[in-house]
Protein backbone atom coordinates (compact mmCIF):
# COMPACT_ATOMS: atom_id res chain seq x y z
CA UNK A 1 0.00 0.00 0.00
CA UNK A 2 1.42 3.00 -1.06
CA UNK A 3 1.21 6.90 1.18
CA UNK A 4 -1.60 7.77 -1.32
CA UNK A 5 -3.79 4.47 -0.48
CA UNK A 6 -2.82 4.98 3.08
CA UNK A 7 -4.39 8.51 2.61
CA UNK A 8 -7.11 7.94 0.78
CA UNK A 9 -8.45 5.33 3.16
CA UNK A 10 -7.31 6.77 6.15
CA UNK A 11 -9.80 10.00 5.26
CA UNK A 12 -12.55 7.16 5.66
CA UNK A 13 -11.32 7.35 9.43
CA UNK A 14 -10.95 11.70 9.52
CA UNK A 15 -13.62 13.83 11.07
CA UNK A 16 -13.91 17.54 9.62
CA UNK A 17 -14.47 20.18 12.33
CA UNK A 18 -16.69 23.05 10.70
CA UNK A 19 -13.27 24.92 10.53
CA UNK A 20 -12.28 23.01 8.01
CA UNK A 21 -9.47 21.12 10.15
CA UNK A 22 -9.21 17.53 9.96
CA UNK A 23 -8.36 15.11 13.10
CA UNK A 24 -8.61 11.25 13.86
CA UNK A 25 -8.98 9.26 17.57
CA UNK A 26 -5.51 8.45 18.87
CA UNK A 27 -7.86 5.12 19.44
CA UNK A 28 -8.73 5.39 15.68
CA UNK A 29 -5.68 6.42 14.46
CA UNK A 30 -3.91 3.00 16.48
CA UNK A 31 -6.41 0.75 15.20
CA UNK A 32 -6.07 1.67 11.80
CA UNK A 33 -2.18 1.30 11.72
CA UNK A 34 -2.50 -2.49 13.00
CA UNK A 35 -5.64 -3.22 10.70
CA UNK A 36 -3.59 -1.93 7.58
CA UNK A 37 -0.33 -3.23 8.99
CA UNK A 38 1.41 0.38 8.58
CA UNK A 39 4.42 1.45 11.70
CA UNK A 40 3.05 3.78 14.16
CA UNK A 41 5.98 6.08 12.50
CA UNK A 42 4.62 5.84 9.03
CA UNK A 43 1.18 7.03 9.90
CA UNK A 44 2.25 9.91 12.01
CA UNK A 45 4.63 11.06 9.06
CA UNK A 46 1.14 10.99 6.85
CA UNK A 47 -1.22 12.82 9.45
CA UNK A 48 1.63 15.40 9.85
CA UNK A 49 2.30 15.71 5.76
CA UNK A 50 -1.42 16.23 5.05
CA UNK A 51 -2.23 18.67 8.65
CA UNK A 52 -4.11 15.94 10.62
CA UNK A 53 -4.60 16.26 14.51
CA UNK A 54 -4.71 13.31 16.86
CA UNK A 55 -7.69 14.19 19.32
CA UNK A 56 -8.81 12.23 22.55
CA UNK A 57 -5.25 11.11 23.04
CA UNK A 58 -5.08 8.27 25.86
CA UNK A 59 -1.76 9.60 27.17
CA UNK A 60 -2.81 12.62 27.60
CA UNK A 61 -0.20 13.87 25.06
CA UNK A 62 -2.09 15.49 22.19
Amino acid sequence: MNEKDIYNALLKKVHKANDGKKSIDCAEAFNFAIENSISLEELAKILNKNHIKITKCQLGCF
